[in-house]
């Protein structure tokens, strides 16, 4: 199978797995806000924050190193997992206990505080998850990722419709949450020692050390990230109640679920672009480039499109109550292309060996994003939160930029992605005149229709990019 294709293979592999896990968050999310209301989805919301902050602390950038080790060697891979699973797995139980102890000190309503009892659990098997995706990724066999995601969907949706149903709350459904977690570890620890590699117990103390001297950028970029994954959740739950949490979350996962596709793809090119700068091979700047052209053509239509559709969209999949969730997903929208671009900007510049810089960028973002985010939450609620995502979002992507233009990278934007945002733009303008005269339901299509035709008029693609279309489609012959 030609390279190419096998991206495009574990690119769908993934891209199904996390399609599969936002959509339940977000059909969760949907559940509980219409069942318990803007507070309950605000306790929840605020319990998975911490939980995914505590997470991204313990994992401590082990997944990023592990793919860019096994793709220089793969002989090494059991001596890497067990190393990695061993250390995150302590730094894990460290957390979670430290985290229980100091937790009745927190003047955090009495629901929110039964809530991150619970969930903080969750944390030792979701790092060893985190691995072991790691691993299936590295190899190419990302469809397993969306066979575990299917299965643990299934299983936390309907358990949790069942829970919310016959009147349980949060503390319950964040407790199903942490049993799927669970049962997900030991699936994955099934397929890799059947179908991947044979693990077999080896730990060295020395080998340990050095994988921490080679990992401190990952250690630290995976523990800012974690600050950086929403601080505004956290702020809120210390400055304003559960209910104005209730409405930034209900805005921001409807921007969340929309980054899963860049996410997923870069993953899957990021041990293309490790191997092709650790080789000096010039294909890194084409695999770049493409990335920034196909990335930003795919998120500017939704950004454009949800910022026109915001009332609707939050009046249909929330119903009444959360009219103040609108004004903040207008402004949350941009974090799509923001977001988008990041995801490419970091990978470059980790492949090129120098993660570093991705911690320096990390760093100044989260100092700005706190103090400016405790402000902006203090005076404007969960609308400051928004602005507070929405300005930190752009400046870690300016600085991206200023990185990698540093050493001469010439990145032309304009080019790339220029005419993708003017058919976006006309879309927004299309979508706009006819919000009035036609059912959600029907504007929808016509805008994402009106998209097209403007992108084939303006001649957005090459005849290169036709070229490596029907590349990746065509049947390779053996």
């Amino acid at each position: 199978m030609s390279q190419p294709r096998k991206v495009l293979k574990n690119t769908l592999g993934m891209g199904l797995s996390q399609t599969i896990d936002k959509a339940a968050a977000v059909y969760l999310g949907i559940f509980v806000a219409r069942t318990l209301g803007a507070r309950g989805l605000g306790v929840y919301s605020a319990a998975m924050g911490y939980y995914g902050l505590l997470f991204l602390a313990a994992e401590f950038g082990a997944t990023v190193y592990l793919i860019r080790e096994i793709s220089k060697d793969r002989t090494q891979t059991g001596r890497y997992v067990i190393h990695l699973a061993v250390m995150s797995g302590a730094l894990a139980l460290s957390f979670t206990l430290i985290a229980r102890a100091i937790m009745p000190f927190l003047s955090y309503s009495h629901e929110l505080q039964r809530g991150l009892y619970v969930v903080i659990w969750a944390i030792v098997p979701a790092v060893s998850i985190a691995i072991q995706e790691g691993v299936l990724i590295a190899y190419q066999r990302a469809e397993f990722l969306a066979y575990s995601s299917a299965i643990a969907a299934v299983v936390n949706v309907s358990t949790t419709l069942y829970l919310l149903r016959h009147g349980f709350g949060v503390v319950s459904i964040l407790a199903a949450f942490v049993l799927v977690q669970f049962v997900v570890t030991g699936f994955y620890f099934l397929v890799i020692i059947r179908r991947i590699v044979t693990l077999r117990w080896e730990f060295s103390f020395a080998f340990a050390r050095k994988m921490l001297g080679e990992m401190k950028a990952f250690t630290g970029s995976s523990v800012v990230q974690g600050l950086l994954s929403r601080p505004e959740l956290i702020l809120l739950s210390f400055t304003r109640n559960d209910a104005q949490i209730g409405f930034f979350a209900a805005a921001l996962r409807l921007v969340d679920i929309w980054q899963l596709i860049p996410r997923v793809y870069m993953a899957n090119v990021y041990p293309l672009l490790s191997k092709y700068h650790h080789a000096g091979d010039r294909r890194a700047h084409t695999v770049r480039a493409k990335s920034i052209k196909y990335l930003l053509a795919w998120s500017f239509p939704i950004t454009f499109g949800m910022f026109i559709l915001a009332r609707p969209i939050v009046q249909l999949l929330y119903g009444s109550g959360f009219e103040a969730s609108i004004p903040a997903l207008r402004v949350l929208v941009w974090i799509i292309p923001l977001a988008t671009l990041w995801n490419i900007l970091w990978r470059v510049i980790s492949a090129r060996g120098e993660h570093g810089d991705v911690f320096g960028s990390q760093i100044i973002t989260m100092l700005v994003r706190f103090a400016g985010g405790y402000l902006l939450i203090r005076l404007f609620g969960s609308l400051g939160a928004a602005f507070s995502c929405t300005a930190s979002a752009l400046l870690l992507v300016l600085l991206g930029i200023h990185k990698l233009r540093s050493d001469g990278t010439r990145l032309n934007f304009l080019p790339l992605t220029g005419r993708f945002a003017l058919a976006a733009a006309g879309m927004a303008g299309v979508t706009f005149f006819l919000q009035t005269h036609l059912n959600f339901w029907v504007l929808v299509p016509v805008g994402f229709a009106s998209y097209v035709v403007m992108v084939l008029l303006f001649k957005a693609f090459s005849a290169d990019d036709f070229s490596t279309f029907r590349r990746l489609w065509r049947v390779q012959s053996t």
